[in-house]
């Protein structure tokens, strides 16, 4: 018999239920289902009145300064009466509980489940009061800062670190890889030629593309901020402008978003100019993490389909960026 280690592991919901909801203050509950696997793994707990979220991060990906400056500021945003998804207190009062697993220690945390509904985006209102609420959070934040290490989202997270993992990935060509590293110079030179004292730098989400949230008549609630850093608004607005582009709905979706967002707090054309770059800087990133996470996601899906894709939304947007 071979001894093998693992890299990920899929935890059983019922001894979550047994062994670690006990520790959080939320009375009675019916059942914990696995809900979603992706970056992190999410659990549904049923409660008897109210459903919770419990969420347990994968090992090694976040730190647990990572993991506490993410619960800084949902807790801070909940004290400013900005509805998301808040981390709920365990008995001890404290809000992590650490769990041993067979690829080593992994941490858990327990939140409200957010209310309402996904956004399906059938009306220009739905953008707008996505645009709204996302101010409302830049708003809140402003001031907020933490004792806690946190990735920061600038260059290097988001165009040297992708890049490493793009050049090291046996399934890209070089041609695409190329490409993807003469682009990513070019908009870094873009980039340097703006004054970075002009552009708005603050608390950012960092995964904006118009879900993460639930949305009611007049209120919306974020959840994962898995991806949460300091960074330019620049990029978090892109990252929206991006997602409607991905799905064939920026025109419709992008003036409406920026409306609501200037309904709450001002953003400058200097900054909303920079959402071209930033959506090829996204493209850029999410293919660096698609590719870290191979080991676990498996990589059969990312093929040559997969990069002709990437590739051709890239040129379109090189070609918009650097005509203009």
């Amino acid at each position: 018999m071979v001894s093998i280690g693992s890299l990920y592991s899929t935890l059983s919901a019922d001894e979550l239920l047994e062994k670690v909801i006990p520790f959080y203050q939320i009375g009675k509950v019916k059942n914990c289902i696995l809900w979603e696997s992706g970056f992190n793994d999410t659990y549904k707990i049923e409660g008897e009145s109210k459903d919770y979220i419990l969420r347990v991060y994968r090992f090694g990906r976040r730190t647990l300064d990572d993991i506490e400056f993410e619960i800084e500021v949902l807790l801070h945003l909940k004290s400013k009466s900005v509805s998301v998804s808040y981390p709920l207190e365990r008995i001890d009062g404290k809000h992590i509980t650490p769990i041993s697993t067979a690829e080593g220690l992994r941490y858990v945390i327990v939140t409200n489940f957010a209310q309402g509904k996904p956004f399906a985006y059938d009306t220009l209102d739905e953008a707008f009061l996505y645009g709204k609420h996302v101010a409302m959070v830049h708003k809140a934040t402003e001031g907020f800062n933490s004792t806690r290490k946190r990735q920061i989202l600038n260059e290097g997270f988001l165009i040297e670190a992708p890049l490493a993992s793009i050049e090291n990935f046996s399934g890209v060509s070089p041609e695409h890889i190329e490409y993807i590293n003469q682009l990513s110079s070019k908009l870094s030179v873009r980039l340097a030629t703006v004054n970075s004292h002009e552009l708005d730098y603050g608390f950012c989400h960092g995964d904006f593309h118009g879900w993460n949230a639930h949305a009611s008549l007049s209120d919306v609630e974020f959840f994962d901020f898995d991806f949460c850093g300091f960074g330019l608004r620049a990029y978090e607005l892109s990252v929206f402008r991006w997602s409607a582009r991905l799905r064939g709905k920026e025109k419709e979706r992008w003036e409406e978003f920026i409306s609501g967002y200037r309904s709450i707090r001002s953003i400058k054309d200097v900054d909303l100019d920079l959402t071209t770059i930033f959506m090829a800087i996204r493209d850029i990133w999410l293919i660096g993490q698609h590719i870290d996470n191979t080991k676990v996601f498996g990589r059969n899906w990312m093929n040559t389909d997969y990069f002709d894709k990437r590739i051709k939304f890239l040129k379109e947007l090189e070609s918009e960026i650097f005509s203009a």
